[in-house]
């Protein structure tokens, strides 16, 4: 598609604080797409010169009722893509891990991801005539592990196998 015939997007980019998240955003905006960022506290911890077409919101992956309130902030812009890249990792000997500490994995890698996904399909967002795409990125830490990232490989594999498709 050629940029001049090409038609800007809405894009909701779930955690932006992250290097992935804000490279992810920078690149939707040189496509000229308009992009939500969000981060917990909605405040970014490094600068950034993103344009116009970037918003930066507030929105703690870990609760149902933030995500809903962003949802419910954006739905007149017609987002037509959802991307989640908010992730959480602790190193930890899996001999000291808590249930606490894995319950903190599996909210925001998780958790976060399938609320995000419900909402964006519900009904305000559907529309027949808009095609939509939800994007969640995960890590190969699903598949091989790492010492110490035991809680975050675990949350990893279930997001992974959360969203196929059959």
């Amino acid at each position: 598609v050629s940029q001049s015939r090409y038609m800007a997007d809405t894009t909701i980019v779930i955690g932006c604080s992250s290097e992935i998240g804000m490279a992810i955003c920078a690149a939707l905006i040189n496509r000229g797409d308009h992009v939500i960022g969000t981060t917990r506290s909605g405040v970014l911890t490094f600068p950034a010169n993103l344009g116009a077409t970037f918003h930066l919101a507030a929105c703690d992956a870990t609760s149902s009722e933030s995500i809903s309130q962003l949802f419910h902030s954006v739905a007149n812009l017609k987002p037509r893509h959802l991307i989640y890249c908010a992730g959480y990792h602790r190193l930890a000997p899996v001999s000291p891990i808590s249930a606490g500490s894995l319950e903190e994995h599996l909210a925001v890698n998780f958790r976060g991801a399938i609320d995000c996904s419900r909402l964006f399909t519900s009904g305000k967002f559907s529309n027949v005539n808009l095609q939509r795409s939800i994007t969640i990125v995960a890590s190969i830490a699903h598949r091989v592990g790492e010492a110490g990232l035991v809680g975050y490989s675990a949350s990893k594999a279930a997001i992974v196998a959360g969203v196929k498709v059959s």
